[in-house]
């Protein structure tokens, strides 16, 4: 990426698939107020799933940019700041930040049977704080700041429907000090949990985010490609989307519960 307000560059790479555990340790000392840490471990390996990515891309005929150019089954994530290097990682794991709620529940909504849906209007504000050095890849070396706006409204007996609403203001990324980063963040999610039965349902949930990057702040660039056409593709698969415009995601799951 060419930085257009310094005239520098700015690359990086990004080949490898992680696996994440998250435990959450809560407690309300008031009826309408909680508070809970929550301590996300983290590995990264080569595994297969790359390989495979890279296979139904090419069987569907879509653009894979430099993907071929990666080492397979392989973990390495790097940054390079002007051809300088600030990451150069081939190894991710552990607890890389820990992360602080507070909330408060200023209108309860419960579902038919009492607690299957803890709806209602809450505000909440969270913090991440960095317990490891950015060197590594796995943070961005800064304390995060976010406040939280939540609307829950119960669906039948054991079913409900979330919006999250939340504004974080961002700490220096150190890996990327000179790129073109925002300082504030923007997230709207609306999340519903479908029950089959007082212990099983499906967490059917959509996201929206703002860029990382200022879009006039970089562009991307390419030299290789031989037309508009191949520009424009390579520009998509090496995620020039995911860093400048509002990104979108989905997630499908089952959730249990017990007691």
């Amino acid at each position: 990426f060419d930085d257009t307000r310094t005239g520098g560059d700015h690359n990086y790479q990004a080949t490898f698939e992680q696996t994440m555990a998250i435990a959450e340790f809560g407690f309300a000392p008031m009826e309408s107020w909680a508070f809970s840490v929550v301590i996300p471990y983290a590995y990264r390996s080569g595994g297969i799933l790359s390989d495979f990515v890279k296979q139904f891309h090419w069987a569907i005929g879509s653009d894979t940019f430099e993907r071929p150019q990666y080492p397979g089954y392989q973990n390495h994530f790097s940054i390079q700041d002007n051809d300088e290097e600030t990451i150069n990682s081939r190894h991710g794991e552990g607890v890389s930040n820990l992360k602080f709620k507070l909330k408060y529940w200023m209108l309860k909504w419960y579902g038919d049977d009492y607690g299957s849906c803890d709806c209602g209007i809450a505000v909440s504000t969270q913090v991440k704080i960095p317990v490891v050095s950015p060197s590594g890849g796995m943070t961005s070396g800064s304390a995060d700041v976010s406040g939280l706006l939540h609307l829950g409204v119960p669906l039948y007996e054991q079913s409900g429907m979330w919006f999250t609403a939340a504004v974080t203001k961002l700490g220096t990324n150190r890996p990327m000090e000179n790129w073109p980063t925002r300082t504030w963040h923007q997230m709207y999610e609306l999340s519903s949990d479908w029950a089959f039965s007082e212990n099983i349902g499906l967490i059917l949930q959509a996201r929206v985010s703002s860029p990382m990057m200022n879009k006039a702040g970089i562009e991307f660039n390419n030299p290789n490609a031989t037309d508009s056409l191949d520009y424009a593709w390579d520009r998509e698969a090496s995620g020039w989307n995911s860093l400048v415009y509002w990104v979108a995601s989905e997630t499908i799951g089952i959730r249990t519960r017990w007691g």
